[in-house]
């Protein structure tokens, strides 16, 4: 009787060494499987940045491969496919691109840089409403994104539709009016719609703050033209090939501009260079 109650806690003790034994080696699972996904995870953003620090060097298929390693371990980092669209935009694979930005705005459908980027694929892949509408989403998540303002705008004037472009070049000038490249396109526009006298405006501004912007002083000439102020208009072409002579748009307006002060000799001259 003795025997049988003394053996009665051992049998317990060895169950319950049996239990505790179970139960440290699921701990010891469950931590193994939390240590790997750790370092996993990290494995996986120590190759975004590798990523991204080749996007900064362009070195687009040293990136395209660290960001696709990345996403071998995380499909779903919107990072990692953030990063491999750039990379393959940049490498002129822009189905591809297109298939891993929309996957990576679907992770992220917030992401301002996300958008822009989408436009841009999609305006190299001559999708001009798509692209439009990406940058204008894109807009809405980051008003002081100049970038696509000006990408947004350049599209819109290829459309023809010019009212919205001036729109957008309007913004930009608000926050940044010391651009002179936008005062100059804005006048082109203007011009392009019968608004002389402001497109020449626009030009004297871009002038003012860059008084070497061949460009501008072209538009001056440009714009003088069409309202038949033939004179100053070869004025304002000479001042632009007095900064730049072998500038075409400057020599083919003074040709044009001569052939209407019947000095047909002198524009020939020039149409011949």
């Amino acid at each position: 009787m003795s025997d049988n109650t003394e053996s009665r806690p051992s049998n317990r003790n060895l169950k319950l060494t049996a239990l505790l034994a179970i139960g440290a080696v699921f701990i010891a699972a469950v931590a193994l499987i939390g240590h790997r996904s750790f370092s996993e995870a990290g494995r996986s953003k120590a190759l975004v940045r590798e990523g991204e620090g080749y996007l900064a060097q362009k070195k687009w298929e040293d990136a395209s491969e660290a960001f696709g390693k990345a996403l071998d371990i995380n499909p779903s980092s919107s990072r990692a496919l953030r990063g491999i669209a750039e990379a393959f935009f940049e490498t002129e694979r822009f189905e591809m691109a297109a298939l891993k930005i929309n996957k990576a705005l679907d992770a992220d459908p917030g992401s301002a840089s996300g958008r822009r980027l989408k436009g841009d694929i999609l305006a190299a892949m001559g999708r001009t409403e798509p692209a439009i509408e990406s940058y204008r989403a894109a807009l809405e998540l980051d008003r002081g994104d100049m970038y696509s303002w000006e990408r947004m705008a350049s599209l819109l004037v290829n459309i023809r539709r010019f009212e919205e472009a001036l729109q957008c070049f309007q913004e930009i000038l608000e926050v940044d009016p010391g651009r002179e490249k936008i005062w100059s396109e804005r006048g082109k526009i203007l011009n392009r719609l019968g608004r002389h006298e402001k497109a020449f405006r626009n030009f004297k501004e871009a002038i003012q703050i860059n008084p070497k912007a061949t460009q501008a002083y072209i538009g001056k000439g440009n714009t003088l033209r069409k309202m038949e102020q033939y004179h100053r208009a070869i004025e304002k072409y000479n001042e632009a090939l007095h900064l730049e002579p072998e500038s075409v748009d400057a020599l083919t307006g003074k040709a044009l501009a001569l052939s209407f002060v019947d000095d047909t000799e002198k524009a020939l001259q020039l149409v011949e260079k």
